[in-house]
């Protein structure tokens, strides 16, 4: 028998809106750094060491005693730096990029909002998928946070190896779930 539980449309719904919300975030943050140059001009060595400091961003705002509303705003913003990192490896991936480029170019809105709705898109995809996983509302933020580690030292150690078509997969499919966990941290974080 499997441990699958019957979605119902509301569910749907609530986590179409978990994903576009996220998504939301990603872009906000993006467009505040628009001066800054394109994500393809850094290697993907340097997406990754920038994506470990935002994790240990994120884990510090979740830490912070005060839990009060510009808390939980803040831990909503990390959640975008993560999964705009996320992403920008993602497109590194799935481009094989692997030089720098021209770093005096800068990525335009249109580049940015492509890179945030491929992301949402995956997660939606991704959150629809694993319905056994039930309601995570009670779950602490650590506990996500922990898991997200995880995934990215794999990622670490998997771009080693960026140049085989099964571990690309594998990464952006981690690269999938840190997006995941990240936008129902955010989601969690909206109701406290």
């Amino acid at each position: 028998m499997s441990d699958k539980i019957k979605i119902t449309e509301h569910e749907v719904a609530k986590r179409i809106e978990v994903a576009s919300n996220l998504g939301n975030i990603m872009l906000a943050k993006l467009l505040e750094n628009i001066h800054k140059p394109n994500w393809n001009c850094h290697t993907i060595f340097y997406l990754s060491s920038r994506l470990k400091d935002e994790v240990k961003e994120l884990e510090d705002s979740i830490l912070v005693n005060n839990k009060s509303a510009s808390t939980y705003e803040n831990i909503r913003r990390e959640c975008g730096d993560v999964a705009n990192f996320t992403a920008m490896i993602l497109d590194h991936i799935i481009q094989g990029l692997d030089v720098c480029g021209d770093s005096s170019k800068t990525a335009s809105v249109l580049d940015k909002c492509n890179l945030v709705y491929i992301f949402q898109k995956n997660i939606e995809v991704n959150l629809l998928r694993n319905t056994h996983k039930g309601d995570w509302s009670n779950i602490p933020f650590m506990f996500f946070v922990e898991k997200i580690k995880k995934l990215v030292k794999s990622i670490e150690i998997f771009i080693n190896y960026a140049d085989n078509e099964k571990v690309n997969h594998s990464i952006i499919d981690m690269g999938v779930e840190i997006g995941t966990i990240v936008a129902i941290i955010a989601d969690n974080a909206k109701y406290n």
